[in-house]
């Protein structure tokens, strides 16, 4: 009867410690996923990577070893890409910046997701952007807020296909098209290359 008392008690008390970390990084915001991580190195690490849904994520990847439970950062410069289910972050420089970037869409025109912190004198939060990738290598950050006149600098990243630049100039496509935008783009790339 002993041995069951104490057997019940180490169960609870596992489970009452383990409810805690979970209520913790609840509170927190952080979830643990499977994924890997892929190194400048070309090593690869399997285990859990922690995301919390913020900023932090695009700046620093948390990488959990499952078998010794040892956990590692590591920054853009060290990381080719990592995957958290179907999801691939990309190491990437933006404004001169090592970032992680969230790919979107995988075609000749790439759009990516990319979190920023935005703060102002009362309050911060983390603000979604997007990132659009020509072939060439040149990049668009493109934030949801007038003060950064989407409609112009967009306008102007797609003057090569001057239909959509004009659509984009003219606001029929906004900050929520920028799938439409990135599918037309591809679209009219792909055409341009077959003639």
């Amino acid at each position: 009867m002993k041995y069951v008392i104490v057997i019940i008690s180490c169960f609870l008390t596992l489970n009452i410690s383990a409810q805690k970390q979970t209520l913790s990084d609840k509170l927190m915001g952080r979830t643990y996923h499977d994924g890997l991580i892929v190194l400048n190195s070309g090593d690869t690490l399997k285990g859990k990577i922690v995301m919390s849904n913020d900023h932090s994520d695009y700046k620093l990847v948390e990488f959990v070893d499952t078998l010794t439970k040892e956990k590692k950062f590591y920054k853009p410069i060290d990381v080719q890409y990592f995957l958290v289910e179907n999801l691939v972050f990309y190491s990437k420089k933006l404004n001169k910046k090592d970032v992680y970037m969230c790919l979107l869409v995988n075609d000749h025109l790439k759009l990516y997701l990319h979190k920023v912190l935005v703060a102002t004198g009362y309050y911060s939060t983390t603000g979604i952007t997007y990132v659009f990738e020509k072939p060439d290598g040149q990049m668009l950050q493109v934030f949801n807020n007038k003060l950064t006149g989407f409609s112009k600098k967009t306008g102007a990243f797609f003057s090569d296909y001057p239909e959509l630049s004009e659509k984009i100039k003219n606001k029929t496509y906004k900050f929520n098209d920028v799938f439409i935008i990135t599918k037309e783009y591809n679209t009219w790339l792909k055409s341009n290359r077959l003639e």
